[in-house]
């Protein structure tokens, strides 16, 4: 506080080592960006993970990468 003025300070010591300064509609802004930024990086993640060719499991599952059991022509059965 500042007299009647509410100011908000972060400090950012992993990408610049300094404070940024600024109002409620400027830290408001912030936290939208930070919310905003984790739900891309979730998605890229996401994304990411499901081009894994692991996640192609064919037709029977993941038996036919050697997990589980497998079924199907061929299978013992």
């Amino acid at each position: 506080m500042h007299g009647d003025v509410v100011h908000y300070v972060y400090a950012d010591p992993l990408v610049c080592d300094c404070l940024y300064v600024g109002s409620q509609q400027a830290y408001s802004n912030y936290q939208q960006y930070l919310l905003s930024k984790s739900l891309a990086d979730e998605q890229e993640t996401t994304a990411q993970m499901y081009a894994d060719p692991m996640w192609n499991w064919g037709p029977w599952g993941a038996g036919d990468m050697g997990y589980g059991f497998a079924y199907g022509p061929g299978m013992g059965w």
